[in-house]
């Protein structure tokens, strides 16, 4: 619906824009036919007045169209449950990325859960080894493919143990100076999952049953069951 109200809103504006531009080109015509001087000065201050407002509103309305579609993620519960086991195995903290398919503008479905070598990991961090990460990153784009989420566990149980912490927020930043479409997933072991970003908006679609919304504000659900789903 976003879009189709900024789409209304621009051809009511184009649409403005052009009669009045036409209106002042008549004026300015029949002032020079006319060999008013005075009347044709006017119509043509007012035919560049419209021209700049013109200039100016398509500036304002390419910005707006950009920032009115919310990067969306889509995901199913399967995928999620999964992730969380992995994640979730020792009683170390983990970390993955993963990537998926461009299935519409700015509209991703996540796919793969991508594995890579730990410079650190303990009960209470994990560290990618840097040039694993970049091999990843190099890989991915070889193959045309872009890094969408970062998934990684916390200790603890309950939704405070998922917050965000001033590390992941900050690895989170460099991420969206460097453009990368990413979003965030923190999980624990009771099997709370929370999507985050640094400052970059985003939406979450999730596909299937076995979760449940427990804060939409903050992105934040419960998986219905710990463990392996079974089919």
């Amino acid at each position: 619906m976003e879009n189709a109200n900024i789409n209304n809103d621009v051809n009511v504006i184009h649409d403005f824009l052009a009669n009045a531009a036409k209106k002042f080109e008549a004026r300015l015509l029949t002032a020079c036919r006319q060999n008013d001087k005075p009347a044709a000065l006017g119509a043509l201050d007012e035919l560049i007045n419209v021209s700049q407002v013109k200039r100016l509103s398509e500036g304002v309305i390419a910005a707006l169209s950009n920032e009115a579609t919310v990067p969306t993620y889509l995901l199913s519960t399967l995928s999620i449950q999964e992730a969380c086991d992995v994640l979730t195995r020792t009683a170390d903290e983990d970390l993955r990325f993963s990537t998926g398919v461009v299935v519409a503008h700015k509209t991703y479905a996540i796919t793969r859960l991508l594995q890579f070598e730990l410079k650190r990991q303990s009960v209470i961090a994990a560290e990618g080894d840097q040039v694993a990460v970049n091999r990843l990153l190099i890989g991915l784009h070889n193959h045309d493919h872009k890094l969408f989420m970062t998934w990684h566990s916390h200790p603890g149980g309950g939704v405070s143990s998922i917050t965000p912490s001033a590390i992941d927020l900050d690895f989170h930043r460099r991420l969206e100076i460097g453009n990368y479409p990413v979003i965030g997933v923190i999980v624990n072991r009771q099997g709370y999952v929370r999507f985050f970003s640094y400052r970059r908006p985003f939406r979450v679609s999730i596909y299937g049953k076995g979760m449940e919304a427990i804060d939409e504000q903050h992105c934040i659900f419960k998986l219905s069951k710990s463990g392996s789903i079974q089919i």
